[in-house]
């Protein structure tokens, strides 16, 4: 999911190629700044905020919509603070994978799809050899057993 203040987009990957944008009635959101409705408060750190984060509750709800559909994990191109932001008020933390740093001088979404593939390799060694770990505490404790057969 690229999240900018250009707009929401979701896309669909395998391995660092980009299958399509994902466009249905949730996605995508057009601008990330949320509409102000009380201009006044502009100023207003805090009313603007909750706006952004009201706006990233719609976004999450929207991404779980499509993951009770498809089961796909998440990256998020975004900023840091962006994706903090996003996982407070997400209803479902665990569709997120993680986050890239948006690279502005790289921001053709067949190149950011790189960068996600390069996290989720990393993570799914990780994954790796924490099944391997815990394979090896399991023969060491007597608790695997193996059969030619």
């Amino acid at each position: 999911m690229m999240l900018s203040q250009g707009g929401v987009k979701l896309y669909e990957a395998v391995n660092d190629g980009i299958i399509r944008e994902i466009k249905n009635e949730d996605f995508s959101f057009p601008e990330n700044i949320p509409e102000v409705f009380f201009p006044e408060r502009s100023s207003d750190s805090e009313y603007m905020d909750d706006l952004v984060r009201q706006f990233f509750n719609k976004v999450g709800k929207a991404l779980v919509n499509i993951y009770n559909e498809t089961y796909l994990n998440c990256v998020v191109v975004c900023t840091t603070h962006n994706y903090s932001r996003l996982r407070q008020v997400a209803d479902k933390p665990t569709v997120y994978l993680g986050d890239v740093n948006i690279d502005y001088n790289k921001g053709a979404p067949h190149q950011m799809v790189r960068q996600t593939w390069d996290l989720v390799k990393n993570k799914q060694k990780q994954h790796q050899a924490e099944a391997i770990e815990e394979v090896k505490k399991a023969v060491t404790s007597g608790e695997v057993l193996t059969d030619l057969q």
